[in-house]
C-alpha cells in the first residue's frame, strides 16, 4: 500500500518491483486518500499473504486502519521501519 503522490513512496514500490533480492510476489496497492485505506487493506488481504506499509506518510498515519483489517483477516503487518506501529 502507498500513496501515488508521495514521491519517496513512489520510488521505494519502483524499487522493490526490480528487486530480485526478495523472493515474493508484490502486489503494488495505491492509495489516494485516508478514507479509502481500510477498505483497500481488505480487499488486498483477501489476496497477499501480508501488507508491507513502507514508510509512506498516508499508510502511516493510518496505521491502525490498516491493522484492524489485517487483524480481521489475520494476516501480518510489515512496518517499513521500526518505530511504525
Amino acid at each position: 500500500m502507498y500513496s501515488p503522490g508521495d514521491d519517496v513512496s513512489v520510488i521505494a514500490v519502483d524499487e522493490l518491483k526490480t528487486s530480485e533480492e526478495f523472493n515474493f510476489e508484490l502486489i503494488a496497492s495505491p492509495i489516494q486518500n485516508a478514507t479509502d485505506v481500510y477498505s483497500a487493506a481488505r480487499q488486498l488481504l483477501r489476496n497477499v499473504d501480508a501488507i508491507y506499509t513502507g514508510t509512506d506518510n498516508l499508510i502511516v498515519e493510518n496505521l491502525s486502519s490498516v491493522l484492524k483489517a489485517a487483524n480481521e483477516a489475520k494476516k501480518p503487518i510489515l512496518a517499513g521501519d521500526e518505530g511504525t506501529g
